[in-house]
């Protein structure tokens, strides 16, 4: 994952295309709008026969979802969008080829945008991020969101099911709380109390959807294993996800990675108060249990 330069952070700000702000409908008008143009999309698809798995993300902002996510996209068989919580759609009764219409138009606005998201260029040279020819599994990334809205709505699991017609394939991205906590501060106008309850909040709703999941439907991943061997679990996600990982997919996805720099939580003062509450978090939840402020 690499960040901007200089130069790039000068330029003008890309501006979003009218596709990318339809998939934020607000008023009756714009799902309805959106409803029937997707449905017109769907009947057209082409080439989706073959999907066999449908794939999302559930966890927390800023634990390396969108990374994961573009690495898995970058991979011949397998297209995930990026940012479209696919979830919203089946709450609202869209249909398997609407939503599939939706993730593939996502991610075609993802690449009018360069695939760059929050100072970052998910580019994977070389492999076949836009390509849509042969799609294996399909799906899409939105972790916090997702988690949240199952965990408000659990009902929406089963119409998933029920609408994608094929076993889901749900990946469960975990890192440190601390660094979750404090780059979220960082990256946000909420204060540091406000940002410890909002990922107490993301916690119990990732321990209520997963209570929720058969054990073939779920996989966690480690953040900091995945930054420590970036290939290794590549490799392990594809074998979950029911596809091959050549070794060319696996080194060109790793030539985007940067170095792991000073973890995020070192940079700030934590109080004893929070510290506390974050490791009472991390007590309780046993997801979780592999950390702590030093490790």
């Amino acid at each position: 994952m690499q960040q901007l330069s200089d130069e790039d952070r000068s330029r003008p700000p890309v501006i979003e295309p009218a596709e990318v702000r339809t998939f934020n409908p607000r008023s009756a008008r714009d799902w309805a709008t959106l409803y029937l143009s997707s449905a017109w999309h769907g009947r057209r698809l082409q080439g989706l026969s073959n999907v066999e798995k449908f794939c999302f993300f559930i966890g927390y902002s800023r634990s390396g979802h969108s990374l994961i996510g573009s690495l898995l996209n970058a991979h011949a068989d397998i297209t995930i969008s990026h940012e479209l919580d696919a979830l919203r759609f089946v709450q609202k009764h869209f249909r398997r080829a609407q939503i599939y219409s939706l993730i593939l138009s996502r991610d075609r606005a993802f690449g009018t945008m360069e695939r760059t998201w929050t100072g970052y260029d998910y580019r994977v040279p070389n492999q076949h991020q836009g390509d849509y020819s042969s799609i294996k599994v399909i799906g899409d990334k939105r972790g916090g969101a997702s988690s949240e809205r199952l965990g408000q709505h659990p009902e929406v699991l089963d119409r998933l099911r029920r609408t994608v017609k094929v076993p889901i394939r749900v990946i469960h991205v975990v890192r440190n709380p601390f660094d979750v906590i404090t780059t979220n501060f960082n990256r946000s106008e909420l204060s540091f109390s406000d940002n410890i309850t909002r990922f107490e909040q993301w916690c119990r709703s990732v321990a209520k959807v997963k209570s929720l999941l058969e054990p073939s439907e779920l996989m966690d991943v480690s953040h900091e294993a995945f930054v420590s061997n970036p290939s290794a679990t590549l490799r392990a996600l594809c074998t979950y996800l029911g596809v091959s990982a050549d070794p060319q997919y696996l080194d060109d996805c790793t030539s985007i990675l940067w170095p792991s720099a000073l973890p995020s939580r070192q940079r700030v003062e934590w109080s004893v108060e929070d510290r506390k509450i974050v490791e009472g978090l991390i007590a309780q939840y046993d997801f979780l249990h592999q950390y702590s402020f030093d490790t």
